[in-house]
Parts: C-alpha cells; sequence; structure tokens
C-alpha cells in the first residue's frame, strides 16, 4: 500500500538510505571495537524492513521502460540482483580475509556504495503516472463501498 501512495524512487531511496545507515552503524561499530548483539539484531531488522520494499523497484522499472523493452529490462535486473547475491559476498570474504581491510571496513565500503546508489536513484526521470484515479477520496470510496456490500452479506471483487 505504501509503494502506492508515494514515489517509487522516493522508497527506494529511502529503503537504500536504511541500508547505508545500518552498514555505517555496524562497520564504526566493528572498527571501534563497540559491537554488541543487539546491534545485529536490530540492524537486520531495519535491513529486512527496507528489503521488503524490493517490489517497489520492478514497478519503477515498469513505469521507466516502455513495453517493448519491459521483459528484457526485468531479465536485466533480476540478473543484476542475483549476480551481487553471488559476487558481493565473494569479494567481502577477499576484503575480510586481508587482515588490514577487515570486517568493519568491508560495511564501510558497503555503506559507500548504497550513497552511490542513491544518487544515481535520485538522477532517474520522474516516472509516467499509471496511478491517475488511485486518489486518496478513491481509496475511502471504495473501503466504504466494501464495507456496505460486507454488511450486506456479499462482496464483489470488481467493477460495481
Amino acid at each position: 500500500m505504501i509503494a502506492d501512495r508515494y514515489s517509487k524512487r522516493a522508497i527506494l531511496s529511502w529503503c537504500t538510505f536504511a541500508l547505508l545507515t545500518t552498514s555505517a552503524w555496524i562497520g564504526a561499530a566493528i572498527v571501534l571495537g563497540w559491537i554488541a548483539y543487539w546491534m545485529l539484531v536490530v540492524a537486520s531488522s531495519i535491513q529486512a524492513a527496507a528489503f521488503a520494499y524490493g517490489p517497489a523497484r520492478m514497478a519503477l522499472t515498469a513505469d521507466l521502460v516502455d513495453k517493448e523493452s519491459l521483459n528484457n529490462a526485468i531479465v536485466l535486473g533480476r540478473m543484476s540482483m542475483e549476480s551481487t547475491r553471488i559476487a558481493g559476498p565473494a569479494a567481502a570474504g577477499v576484503l575480510i580475509s586481508v587482515a588490514r581491510f577487515g570486517a568493519g571496513a568491508v560495511l564501510l565500503a558497503g555503506a559507500a556504495l548504497c550513497a552511490v546508489s542513491i544518487a544515481l536513484t535520485l538522477r532517474l526521470p520522474r516516472p509516467r503516472s499509471r496511478t491517475s484515479g488511485m486518489t486518496p477520496s478513491a481509496l475511502s470510496e471504495g473501503r466504504r463501498r466494501s464495507r456496505h456490500r460486507a454488511r450486506q452479506g456479499t462482496l464483489r471483487l470488481g467493477p460495481p
């Protein structure tokens, strides 16, 4: 519901900012020697909430790309996401094994990459709106009709 009401670009930027913040926070805590178990629990909860808005990325792709190129864009986006799941941990493992770099620096580097991602996301063109009829008044009218029909014992899933 949030992805339908707010700019997908803004949602992605804020979610990436949450990832940036948690990575920088945990990275700094490791480097300074302050890391505690509760910090990992809080950071992982924030990151899980940020990753929950991944579908907004796909919806933004559909808004930015024309219909003929949509399949290619979706495949390219999925390939990008899947390749980072393989290459990211491998690169982090190599960097952590270097004694001078360490886990804290890997997390701080991840935070820097999140900052680059936010900057690139904000440079995307504004997508054309596909939800012209989705106004708050239209949503409240839909809720009112659903409640009325539910009281009558019938609920239609479709146009009135």
